[in-house]
């Protein structure tokens, strides 16, 4: 079983919350239990926020690209912004919730299983990766 999702977005906020609903919905048709949703929709939106606003600068004219793939065992997610990258060992590593800097990161790595960072020529590339249960039909 492979199912795979893509969308892409111009870089502004309001564009999210499209995505966000789509996702779910893709999500929830794959019978994923809620909590795990929540988790996985948190990591992606994080990921996407800082894709529109670090990567491509709020430039409405850059795209933000997302895809995921459920194998039935793993979920792995990409996006891709067209920013000029940035240098992930360099960022401020963060814990506190209220902090400004490094706490969409810190979100990312703690509802996914595996997060990585990769710059490209046109931008940065994250793939998060997530270990799925599957929801029990039983109950």
């Amino acid at each position: 079983m492979c199912e795979e999702f893509t969308f892409e977005i111009q870089s502004e906020i309001r564009n999210i919350f499209t995505l966000d609903r789509c996702f779910q919905k893709y999500l929830r048709k794959l019978k994923i239990e809620d909590e795990t949703i929540n988790s996985i929709t948190t990591a992606a939106n994080e990921a996407i926020i800082n894709a529109i606003t670090h990567g491509n600068k709020l430039d409405a004219t850059k795209k933000v690209s997302f895809s995921a793939t459920f194998t039935g065992e793993e979920l792995q997610i990409k996006i891709k912004d067209e920013g000029k990258g940035f240098n992930y060992n360099k960022l401020k590593k963060t814990k506190d919730l209220k902090s400004e800097g490094g706490r969409g990161i810190f979100l990312m790595k703690h509802f996914m299983d595996k997060v990585e960072f990769s710059n490209k020529l046109s931008g940065t590339e994250i793939i998060m990766i997530k270990k799925i249960p599957i929801k029990n039909d039983t109950n």
